[in-house]
């Protein structure tokens, strides 16, 4: 019998979860450090983006960069609207929760939008070939995947839209955006503490 399709012991879980834990503690450690570096090196010309960037663009940039890095897979990930929050030297509390309202909301557009994919030729087949593996991760994980993928480094936008290709429950869907919150502020806070040590 195929070892992926038996349910693991409660040990296995476990061990997979801590090594799971153990390497997003390794990611953000790693993205503390690269923050601590640039702000040794290049504290001063990121103050000024930061400033200029909230002052110019303001919540709505904040907003709709982080909305479109989150819904379309855009190369500027979220974590640099959120250096721009803490290095522009204001309040931070209302950027922060509109980066994660813009976040969540992006998920929810990937979601849809991959509902409509489906219909596409290339899509269909694409869903065709991998639907296999994802129903074995399914049957073996359970609602786990939900959260092993939430806290994986997988790309957000990817993970949202394989959730609506595969018509995810909408129920599980919305714990995985859930978790997007506590994932974020996970890096709010390694960029904070980087920048302030």
């Amino acid at each position: 019998m195929d070892a992926s399709l038996v349910p693991p012991t409660d040990a296995q879980r476990r061990a997979e979860l801590r090594g799971l834990l153990l390497r997003l503690l390794g990611m953000i450690l790693l993205f503390f450090a690269a923050v601590l570096a640039l702000a040794r090196l290049y504290r001063e010309p990121l103050q000024r983006l930061g400033a200029s960037f909230v002052e110019r663009f303001g919540l709505g940039g904040l907003f709709a960069g982080t909305f479109v890095a989150d819904a379309f897979s855009c190369p500027i990930p979220p974590q640099f609207y959120l250096l721009t929050a803490i290095t522009s030297g204001r309040d931070q509390a209302l950027p922060v929760a509109v980066i994660l309202l813009a976040s969540v909301l992006a998920g929810l557009t990937a979601y849809a939008l991959a509902g409509k994919l489906v219909h596409v030729a290339f899509f269909r087949r694409l869903l065709e070939r991998t639907q296999a593996g994802v129903e074995r991760v399914f049957r073996r994980w359970g609602p786990w995947a939900i959260v092993i993928a939430g806290f994986s480094p997988l790309p957000y936008s990817g993970l949202c839209y394989t959730a609506g290709l595969y018509r995810m429950p909408r129920r599980l869907f919305g714990l995985f955006l859930l978790l997007r919150v506590p994932r974020l502020l996970l890096y709010y806070a390694a960029l904070r503490a980087g920048w302030a040590w």
